[in-house]
This record gives structure tokens, sequence and C-alpha cells, in this order.
């Protein structure tokens, strides 16, 4: 977290310093960063919270905030103990701000119909669980789950069509040498030029014995969302999801896999390649993805959290990601970053 203070100075130091006046006027809730270049691939929701506050002196929570405070060790001292910028704001990002102004801003309604796409591969046990909990709290909702070998992408594009919440609980990949070559792992065979292949993979659902002895908490590969080996699928390529996908209603697509939220960087001068850019580009209008490996119980306790906040308390994606990292800090199981800050918001919030 030293790092992330670093970061912090020479990113939002200058910002803070030379708007410090309208800042303190207008008090913004929201941040959305578009990063440049590398910073594509930093957690920029980590960088610790410097404020300076409208009045000489007073205290919130166990931090305390003295207006005078104009230099850099004075600003330092009133950062709260282990407060990020997270925590004060509601954060988003942009992969370029080309993407942004062709994101959609209609107020139609929201389409209540979700669509679950869950362990394709039959060897995430925690996903299948994950999926099945969140379209069980959905009551009012028209609900779509495509498990196993259903999960394969003829299915997928016709039943997202018309989707409200796409949710993708599955391995992926991303190729930073070769962007357009990153996957999501869906069922189905290795021929990929196949549109309708015989598929080899055979799921059994998960019984109850079976998801109690996946309860430890392990670091390895095995517990990860990253393919760490050979498994019977078919990769849906970021070129499938540009070329294919038609997202109709605009929805909030969640990535519950490993390295969604990585980039890198392409031809063009002002953006990266992600599948966040992806799926921003097919017409969705928020994308949730994460941004390094994540432990496959871990994703399961954010997401279940996440949708309660959209669901039950109908908060925007932002802030229910928000809130349910903030849960699982307060966990002493889950409160390490690797367990929820992978995770976070691309396009509207």
């Amino acid at each position: 977290m030293r790092k992330m203070a670093e970061l912090e100075e020479m990113l939002i130091g200058p910002v803070r310093r030379t708007m410090a006046a309208w800042l303190e006027v207008s008090r913004p809730t929201d941040w959305v960063f578009v990063p440049h270049a590398g910073l594509h691939l930093l957690p920029l929701h980590l960088m610790p919270a410097i404020q300076k506050p409208a009045r000489n002196r007073r205290k919130d929570g166990d931090c305390e905030w003295d207006q005078n405070a104009d230099s850099d060790q004075d600003l330092r001292r009133n950062r709260g103990k282990d407060r990020l910028i997270m925590d004060d704001y509601i954060v988003t990002y942009l992969p370029s701000l080309t993407i942004g102004s062709l994101n959609p801003l209609d107020s139609s309604p929201p389409v209540h119909r979700f669509v679950g796409i869950s362990n394709p591969t039959c060897d995430l046990p925690w996903s299948d669980r994950e999926v099945s909990h969140i379209a069980a709290g959905m009551q009012e909702w028209e609900t779509v789950i495509l498990s196993g070998t259903n999960a394969h992408p003829r299915a997928v594009e016709t039943e997202v069509r018309t989707a409200g919440i796409i949710h993708f609980a599955c391995h992926a990949r991303f190729n930073l040498t070769d962007p357009m070559a990153s996957f999501l792992a869906l069922a189905g065979g290795d021929d990929h030029s196949d549109p309708d292949p015989v598929l080899s993979t055979v799921c059994n659902p998960p019984t109850s014995s079976s998801l109690v002895s996946n309860l430890p908490v392990s670091n390895g590969p095995e517990s990860s969302r990253l393919i760490s080996q050979t498994i019977p699928s078919r990769p849906y390529y970021l070129t499938d999801i540009l070329m294919h996908l038609k997202l109709e209603s605009h929805p909030l697509v969640v990535l519950s896999c490993c390295e969604s939220g990585l980039s890198t960087e392409s031809d063009s001068a002002d953006e990266f390649v992600s599948f966040a850019l992806g799926f921003l580009g097919s017409g969705a209008r928020t994308v949730l993805s994460s941004h390094w490996t994540v432990d496959d119980q871990a994703t399961y306790e954010l997401m279940t959290r996440f949708y309660r906040r959209i669901v039950q308390e109908t908060m925007s994606p932002a802030r229910a990601l928000q809130a349910a990292q903030q849960d699982l800090r307060r966990i002493p199981a889950w409160s390490n970053p690797c367990f929820w800050s992978a995770f976070r918001i691309h396009g509207v919030g």
C-alpha cells in the first residue's frame, strides 16, 4: 500500500492542490478514472484517501482533519487508518473517452431479465452455487441459467440479447500479447469454427456434500477462476464478443472470472483493448470485471452481497460493489485486498 500512496501523490496530488477551492465547494461524490497507458493495469481505487475539510477541525470516525493542513506532510497526517479513495467516493472506470461518449445513457426502465452463465467447464462448484443463489434472490425477475454443457456459445448469444443483467461465472484468460485472442471458456469442443459442435463435456451438478468439501479457502490454482490446465471447453474470444454479441437492452455485464479486467495497448492512441471494451462496444451499459486471479469462494461471497444490494436495496452497480467490498473487508478471512479489490466497474456506474 506504500506504493499506492506514492501513486496517489503523483496522480491525484497535483489535481487536489490545483482544484482545492472547487473541491471544497462542490464536494464530488463520484470519481471516473480514464487511465492512460499502463495505468489501466493498476487498481487506482486502492489509492489512500487524503482530503482537506471545509471546517477548521473535526473528527470523522478514526480520522481527525485540519483545514490548515497545506503541506504534504500535514495532508498525510489527515489520512485515516487504512482509508481508501473507494471508501469516500463511488469509483468507476472508462477504457477511453471515446467509448464513454458512445455509452448508452437512455433513461428507459431496466429490463428485469437475468441470464447466468455458470461453470461451463464443470470444475468451479462455487460458481454454480453463486449463480443459483443470485437467481433465487430475484423473485420478480425472469431468470435463465445456462450451466455446464448448456452454456455453449449459440445459447449464450441467444439468451443475452434481451437481458438486463448478464452474469458470467467461468474461467477466463487474457492474452497480453494478442488481446483479441483473449477468451471466456464456454462449453463445447476444441473446434471454434464449428458453430454447433457436439458437446463432449458432461457435467454433474454439485451435490451439497461436494460443495461442503470445497469450503476451506485455498489460494492455489485449483480454487481460482483462471485456466491452469487443459479443460474441455470452447473459447469465446474477444473478437466473438465484438462481432456476434448484440446486447439490445444495454445490460449490466458481470464477469465473475479471473483476469477479465486486464487490458493492453491497441493501435489507437487513446484506448486499451479489454473485455470491458468489448462488452461496452456490444451495447452493455456497465461492466463489472476482475483484474487478477480471484478465489472461487471469495468471489461467491462478494457477488452474493453485490446482487443483494442491487435487487433488495436498488443500489447502482458502482455503489453496490463499494458496499460488497467493504463487507468483505470486515470479515477476517476475506480482509486481504487480494480477495475483494480485484473487481471494478467500467462504464455507467
